[in-house]
């Protein structure tokens, strides 16, 4: 023990008197360290540890259209589909809303969900404090009960012990609290305050109207293939009855729902991190190398005065453990701090309760750095060890250069050090110049200025259509009044928010048979107010925009978008062609430009709008576009609504670029993560090739020394230690570009590109990377220039 800590000692003091080399030592093991353990931390948090029983047996059901892919499913088919499978343990369904609180300040509105019977025991999830909502709450007529979010019981009631039983009043409703969920959410998408039971009052039951999120858990030894086909073969029974409904089913893993596409992004920024622990061993192997090679002669001394071999392998062991320790103690507490910063920026959904540091790539990642730094330390030692006892010892051993197998090797992990660094900047590269392109993609509309707010109204307060559209259309013509206000409508559905109906329909063409064989389009339905897509800036193509015409009594009219008129009526002038949408034969008056629905990634929907004076909503957003500050505006807006009604709730006041921004959560934080990484590694790889170059300047002092007294110039110094070393960068950058070239397919294919594979990105890494290089090689070339002959022919 007593030599243990006599070798301690001595190695503390060795990284005491090279404190450049302990720093840039402990760093690097610190950020390979920490950045790996806190990334597969929030991975493996996020796409691999779901906060439910037995996940790999959840699935989720949903409809499929020939041109509009998977969406919802609809209530009369979720019932079927559970009273006759027989793959499934559950089957349940929920759809998530916005109800209004009372009685808690002033009202507003709060996420609620409407669950399906056996929803939170379909998940595995058990309440904190009393139960989940029974059967007899689950049928019509039954009694209004109501579950509660842990957060929500802290927030509004104090975390009040005698909660159960107490009445909650939501949208005109009193309902008794039954039970408390835990913090992780039940809810599949996004966290709820309140959950309530949907069979008693579903929003819609008709075939169609396709808003229901079904989750299922297979029976054991189902699979997802053959519970498809049992829904499938049930499906096609119910289309014979409902031709208009015919469809497709889908059956995915919900883990497939849940991450959908932000899981190759993650993977990816884990692969970046490893890539950066790599370079980092590297990096630390050539700094022990080299640090290893410059104390031959202290080794050889050392032998020659009585010290064995194992002491002296010992000694150096002890201090390659120490560094090891101590650059993993430091990215321990590295991997807290960035574990907590990169959990805000994951979209809610993908958050779990806690994310705990991983044990296992924390023990991984710091096996990974002893073993770096065993064996590098050692082999300086191992090598003096077979050195004659006075080989090193000799006047001016130590500047005639060094072994070629040596060079050769710390050559290699440079090599080895710049390729990697070339393959992680480019990748880095290619998702950032793809981020800046989709940031910049045009939605289809002009969000600058343009704020929005959601009123919902209550049936209880208002209900019937006339007064509804009374509200709406008085509260418009006080919000258009407000100055700087340019123009404002309403709307059903805000681009990027929330809110909105879908539901499929058939049509009229000439010399077209509608089909009802599951290839008729599928839409988004949206009702909107006149006004709206001047407010909003979509371009109307064709036709007119709905007015003081299009009221209750009148014919039914429609706006459809591009690609819906494209689809229906190929060629053709859809202006004054009918439509049936939600049971009405609408008459298409206009056809406007194409709106992403939810995401600049995806490519518009088919999408048809139906004139809200004719279909009155009592949920509608205000949005209007301000000349000024939008939320001036729209602060004056929330009065305005106050002023009609003080009991009115408004919520969701936001602006239109803040929820195309918040569309994009789940890829811009991963993004911007392998960005700083791929600028870590550029770090850690010029650091690795000023080291080397540097370390080999000093072995080669009393060399320049003597080619500038035999009349070499400071150029040709310049170009010799510049010239060796570059060769090396540039094979290994070009190794990296090889590498990146498949990189950037593979990105492209799998993340959100659409183009092809082009050369900028790893243009782009080289350019820099040559560049930090070159100056990496320049500084401590220029200082061996600039050598005294007569200094360096004395230098020991």
């Amino acid at each position: 023990m007593d030599t243990l800590l006599r070798d301690i000692r001595y190695a503390v003091r060795l990284l005491l008197r090279a404190p450049g080399f302990a720093v840039i030592a402990l760093l690097t093991l610190a950020l390979g360290i920490g950045a790996n353990t806190a990334v597969f931390s929030v991975v493996n948090g996020v796409l691999l540890t779901l906060p439910f029983s037995q996940p790999e047996r959840l699935v989720v059901v949903a409809n499929t259209y020939p041109d509009s892919g998977v969406v919802p499913s609809n209530y009369p088919d979720f019932i079927e589909w559970r009273k006759q499978s027989h793959s499934f343990q559950n089957l349940a369904a929920a759809f998530s809303s916005n109800f209004t609180l009372l009685g808690h300040g002033e009202p507003r509105r709060i996420p609620v969900a409407r669950i399906s019977e056996g929803y939170f025991g379909m998940l595995g999830i058990t309440p904190v404090l009393g139960r989940s909502l029974n059967a007899e709450e689950h049928k019509p007529g039954g009694p209004d009960a109501c579950v509660i979010s842990r957060e929500f019981w802290q927030r509004e009631l104090g975390g009040s012990s005698d909660v159960l039983g107490k009445s909650l009043a939501l949208s005109g409703r009193d309902y008794t609290i039954v039970g408390v969920m835990p913090t992780v959410t039940p809810d599949i998408f996004s966290a709820r305050d309140a959950w309530v039971a949907l069979e008693p009052h579903p929003p819609w039951d008709q075939h169609g109207t396709n808003y229901l999120t079904i989750v299922g858990r297979l029976n054991p030894g189902a699979t997802p293939e053959g519970a498809l086909k049992e829904l499938s073969s049930i499906q096609s029974a119910i289309d014979k009855q409902f031709p208009l409904n015919a469809h497709g089913i889908d059956v995915s893993s919900l883990e497939k729902t849940l991450i959908g596409e932000i899981r190759p992004l993650l993977l990816t920024l884990l692969a970046a991190v490893a890539f950066v622990l790599l370079i980092g061993c590297v990096n630390l192997a050539n700094m022990l190398l080299a640090r290893g090679a410059g104390r031959a002669r202290e080794f050889a001394i050392r032998r020659s005065l009585g010290a064995t071999r194992a002491m002296l392998i010992r000694q150096t062991l002890a201090e390659s453990l120490l560094i090891s320790l101590l650059g993993g103690a430091l990215g321990v507490l590295l991997a807290y701090a960035a574990a907590g910063a990169m959990l805000p920026y994951l979209p809610s959904n993908l958050r779990p309760g806690a994310v705990a540091l991983d044990p296992r790539i924390l023990l991984f990642t710091l096996a990974l750095s002893l073993a770096s730094g065993v064996v590098f330390g050692l082999m300086p030692a191992l090598s003096a060890s077979h050195d004659g006892d006075n080989t090193s010892i000799k006047d001016g051993a130590q500047q005639s250069g060094e072994a070629r197998g040596k060079r050769r090797l710390r050559s290699l992990l440079v090599g080895a050090e710049v390729a990697l660094a070339t393959l992680l900047v480019s990748g880095a590269s290619i998702t950032l110049t793809s981020l800046y392109q989709t940031l910049h993609t045009s939605p289809g509309f002009n969000p600058q200025g343009v704020a929005t707010l959601q009123v919902s109204l209550s049936s209880v307060r208002y209900p019937d259509d006339d007064t509804r559209l009374r509200f709406f259309q008085t509260l418009l013509e006080r919000v258009r009044a407000i100055p700087g206000v340019q123009s404002a409508s309403a709307t059903a559905y805000v681009p990027f928010g929330s809110g909105g109906q879908t539901g499929d329909f058939d049509y009229e063409a000439p010399g077209h048979t509608p089909s009802h064989e599951g290839t008729k389009p599928f839409a988004d339905n949206h009702f909107v107010l006149p006004g709206y897509f001047r407010t909003m800036q979509i371009s109307l193509l064709r036709g007119r925009d709905f007015d003081d015409r299009d009221l209750k009594k009148s014919p039914k009219v429609a706006i459809v978008n591009e690609s819906l008129a494209r689809k229906i009526w190929p060629g053709l002038d859809p202006i004054g062609r009918r439509i049936q949408i939600l049971g009405d034969w609408q008459q298409v008056i206009g056809v406007v430009a194409d709106v992403k629905p939810g995401s600049l990634l995806q490519p518009a929907q088919l999408q048809a709008y139906l004139c809200g004076q004719q279909y009155v909503a009592n949920d509608m957003a205000v949005v209007l576009r301000a000349a000024g500050d939008p939320f001036l505006a729209v602060n004056a807006a929330k009065s305005a609504v106050y002023a009609l009604d003080a009991q009115q709730p408004v919520s969701h006041v936001t602006l239109l670029n803040t929820l195309i921004e918040n569309s994009l959560a789940g890829v811009r934080a991963p993004t911007v993560m392998l960005g700083i990484f791929g600028t870590l590694a550029l770090l850690l790889a010029s650091l690795g090739v000023y080291g080397v170059t540097a370390y080999s300047v000093s072995r080669r002092v009393r060399e320049f020394g003597i080619r500038l007294a035999l009349g070499a110039m400071r150029a040709d110094i310049l170009r010799l230690v510049v010239g060796t070393d570059l060769r090396v960068v540039v094979l290994g950058m070009a190794i990296g570009v090889l590498g990146a070239l498949p990189l950037g397919r593979f990105l492209r294919h799998l993340l959100f590109f659409a183009s092809d594979v082009d050369p900028f990105s790893p243009f782009v890494a080289v350019v820099i990377l040559g560049l930090v290089a070159v100056v990496a090689m320049y500084l401590p070339a220029r200082r061996a220039s600039r050598v005294d002959p007569l200094v360096a022919l004395r230098y020991e």
